[in-house]
């Protein structure tokens, strides 16, 4: 049970991640000017500026991509080395192991980054 419980935590915090970039663009949306810097270069200096609506853009992408990763995390890890990843119950349920678990968030945590 503490380990299927383990995996439904971990599985929230890391789709709820995901989240992170659409909800700080809604809460400083009404803050932000109509213009926006969206490029700087390597010198430092902005070289290109665009809409605040381009951000909606870019978070959604962001969104979408981690979302994508993270699921094909844990399905490539479900069918290449399931063994190591999942633990099978005395009825035969399988659940995720902690290792996976820890390893999910710790990918999730590192891609918000």
């Amino acid at each position: 049970m503490r380990k299927n419980v383990l995996t439904s935590i971990v599985s929230t915090i890391s789709y709820l991640l995901a989240l992170v970039p659409l909800v700080t663009l809604a809460i400083s949306w009404s803050s932000m000017p109509a213009v926006v810097p969206v490029h700087i270069g390597f010198d430092g200096k902005i070289d290109r500026w665009g809409s605040k609506w381009e951000l909606i853009i870019v978070a959604v992408i962001i969104a979408v991509l981690f979302i994508s990763i993270v699921t094909a995390l844990r399905l490539s890890f479900l069918g290449n080395n399931e063994k190591l990843y999942m633990s099978v119950k005395k009825d035969g349920a399988k659940e995720y192991s902690p290792h996976f678990c820890l390893l999910s968030l710790w990918k999730s945590l590192s891609m918000c980054i």
